[in-house]
């Protein structure tokens, strides 16, 4: 058989031109060419490179840091006896003041004292000229001796006409007359005596003493002045020893204090600085109570006495007062800086262990300048915060630091 004839080989077709679509052409009109879609492991690959990168990029984290300590410093919250006090500014009130007025009319011989000076009761002060009272006693005299030579030759008839009377010799009104007479007699004595005494008394008078011991004050007038009786105004004697301190009270106190005036002796202390600890403190007792409350203030005036000997408070004088109603047995007390005040009321921090911070609701009591006692949330002996607490929570770790590194600082910067 001979070979079958080979077949021409047909060329290869030639590529289509691609038309361009037009930009405002859709995709979707070109429904001649299928969409091409990228190979499954490209995203993939895209994926795992951009994850590459960002690790790259970011840096490596830094380990966690402990919480740094907070110092503070603190101080030791303490057991002590602790007055129960009523604090009020008071004044120095003198015990007794009479400001002096003469009680007869005359001229002003000699003042006999330097003004601002302690003078003793009965010393002369002041001394009015005595002529016409000398006068008028030696007048009064001579009145009462006119009234005691009547009386005698009455008398001496009514005792003459006794007798008489008795036997029925004599007219019973004759009688009765010259009882009369030695009646009348004796009255005129009687007011003679008087008016001696008066002018007596109006000559003492001329001479005008200090009523008690104490302090005179400025001298109005000086020798040479006419002084008028029961008007013109002389010089003030005040007793300082005894001396008052006078202050009010609250109301909400008086019972507690009426109680234990009642009971007994309430002592008063009494200084003129703010602070009982930087000035001398004067120990008295209460010695009168107001009888009733002013409804304008709501408080009660009360004094206080005492003893003043060495002269140290002078009448007008404002001081801090303090009034003692009772006293507190072992009371914890801690340092007032420590306390702070919150939604639920006041609280403290207290380190335990020497290294974490607690923080405890308290419940104040009596206040006595920087400490306050505490009645419940703390106990005596714990350590509690009295600076640093504004960085504190509860629960953070605190670095205590020692007193003498606190007080460093305050003594240098003096």
């Amino acid at each position: 058989m001979s070979p079958a004839p080979s077949r021409p080989l047909r060329p290869a077709p030639r590529p289509r031109p691609e038309r361009s679509l037009s930009p405002m052409t859709h995709p979707r009109t070109n429904s001649s060419r299928p969409r091409r879609r990228l190979p499954a492991w490209i995203p993939a690959g895209l994926a795992g490179l951009a994850a590459l990168a960002l690790g790259a990029c970011r840096k490596p984290a830094a380990a966690t840091a402990a919480p740094a300590e907070v110092p503070v410093y603190v101080a030791p919250a303490e057991a002590k006896d602790v007055p129960q006090l009523v604090d009020a500014f008071g004044t120095i009130e003198a015990y007794r003041a009479v400001t002096l007025t003469p009680q007869v009319s005359g001229l002003l011989r000699a003042v006999e004292f330097n003004e601002g000076t302690m003078v003793k009761a009965g010393q002369p002060l002041y001394r009015i000229e005595t002529d016409t009272y000398r006068q008028v006693l030696d007048k009064a005299g001579a009145a009462l001796a006119v009234q005691r030579s009547a009386l005698k030759p009455a008398e001496d008839r009514l005792r003459r006409s006794l007798e008489l009377n008795q036997n029925k010799l004599l007219a019973p009104q004759d009688y009765e007359s010259m009882e009369e007479d030695v009646a009348q007699a004796k009255a005129n004595v009687a007011a003679a005596e008087a008016g001696v005494a008066q002018a007596q008394l109006d000559l003492a008078r001329t001479t005008i003493t200090a009523p008690m011991d104490g302090v005179i004050g400025i001298n109005p007038v000086h020798a040479g002045n006419l002084l008028t009786a029961q008007q013109t105004q002389l010089a003030t004697v005040r007793q300082i020893e005894p001396i008052y301190v006078t202050f009010a009270v609250p109301g909400p106190d008086v019972p507690a204090i009426l109680q234990g005036w009642r009971d007994g002796t309430l002592p008063v202390e009494v200084c003129r600085a703010d602070d009982f600890k930087s000035a001398p403190v004067r120990q008295g007792d209460l010695a009168v109570i107001d009888n009733a409350i002013d409804t304008r203030t709501d408080t009660m005036t009360v004094k206080g006495r005492l003893a003043n000997t060495d002269h140290l408070y002078w009448p007008g004088e404002f001081v801090r007062v303090r009034l003692v109603l009772a006293e507190l047995r072992q009371a914890t007390v801690i340092d007032y800086s420590a306390v702070a005040i919150g939604t639920e009321g006041p609280y403290v921090f207290v380190v335990t262990g020497g290294r974490s911070a607690e923080l405890r609701q308290v419940v104040l009591g009596e206040r006595q300048g920087t400490e306050v006692v505490v009645q419940s949330g703390v106990r005596p002996g714990e350590a509690v915060v009295v600076q640093g607490q504004l960085n504190l929570r509860n629960g953070a770790a605190v670095r205590v630091i020692p007193h003498e590194a606190h007080a460093a600082p305050e003594t240098s910067a003096r």
